[in-house]
């Protein structure tokens, strides 16, 4: 997993520290130890104990969230407010070429409408014409 910003520290969290108040002090450290491995090295740490595995299998998923929110924090909302942008951008498209669309029905529709009353002015002096 490669980080796009230098993790600085490794959160523990309440569900993981209830977790390991079962655990011998040496567990406990071996779990730390994982936790900061993944944290700032990515890569899930292996340990020849069961126990400790299962603790940091069940960390993982709030330390991604958390590398996450750093992540997120340090590129100030860009993410999110590019991907809002890019939302708002193509549904702006959508909608000038919807409105684009019906505008050239209006015109070509007005257009149409003044031919013909062109058409029939042309025709009324064309009888006027005959008259005189």
């Amino acid at each position: 997993m490669s980080d796009e910003i230098n993790i600085t520290y490794c959160p523990v969290f309440k569900n993981t520290f209830d977790i390991t108040k079962a655990l011998t002090d040496e567990q406990f450290g071996k779990v730390v130890r994982a936790l900061c491995e993944y944290m700032f090295g990515g890569e899930q740490p292996e340990s020849d104990d069961p126990i400790v595995n299962i603790v940091v299998g069940l960390s993982i998923p709030s330390l991604d969230a958390s590398r996450k929110k750093m992540i997120a924090g340090n590129k100030g909302g860009k993410a999110k407010q590019t991907e809002s942008m890019n939302e708002a951008n193509q549904k702006q498209t959508a909608s000038k070429t919807e409105a684009n669309g019906k505008q050239n029905e209006s015109k070509t529709e007005a257009n149409q409408k003044q031919t013909t009353s062109n058409k029939e002015k042309d025709k009324e002096k064309d009888k006027n014409k005959e008259k005189n």
